[in-house]
């Protein structure tokens, strides 16, 4: 199963672009596929990013327990993946994700999503006082002095402001 992320490619099946997953139940692999917008099961998706959230599906011949891993050379980026079943969330380009599954398809418990390290951003802590009244960007470089506690973490147009 391969997800290309490509500006240019649409959200519609491409015939030079995308390849629908043929499934079997003659293995006894479990097998992994990308959950098309128009519903189809794919085994290849070349896609822009839309909302950034990939749903995968798996269609396991038996019940048991597998594992997520990937390879990536992707040094800045990482693929994240969430199990909305547990609501755990695992940066696979750091970590393996290992889990029981039932026999049978399973569609919306997983779904991939990429970040690169700048808004890789998990939680805030605000107990760490802040003495110099100063706020730094994600870079570490100071931005604002003030009197207000808090962070600012800027993604696209949006802006977030944890005020105290």
């Amino acid at each position: 199963t391969r997800l290309v992320i490509n500006p240019k490619a649409s959200l519609d099946y491409e015939l030079q672009r995308d390849a629908n997953k043929m499934l079997t139940t003659e293995t006894k692999t479990a097998q992994i596929y990308l959950c098309a917008s128009d519903g189809m099961k794919r085994a290849i998706d070349e896609r822009p990013t839309e909302n950034g959230l990939f749903p995968i599906g798996i269609l396991a011949t038996e019940e048991g327990t597998l594992t997520f891993h990937i390879e990536t050379e992707k040094k800045n980026e990482s693929l994240w993946l969430t199990d909305h079943s547990t609501g755990i969330c695992v940066n696979l380009s750091e970590e393996d994700y290992t889990f029981h599954t039932e026999a049978g398809t399973t569609e919306g418990r997983f779904c991939l999503s990429f970040k690169n390290q700048a808004d890789a951003i998990q939680s805030i802590s605000t107990e760490q006082e802040n003495k110099d009244d100063l706020f730094y960007d994600l870079s570490g470089r100071p931005i604002q002095k003030g009197k207000e506690r808090g962070i600012v973490v800027s993604k696209e147009k949006k802006t977030f402001f944890n005020h105290q």
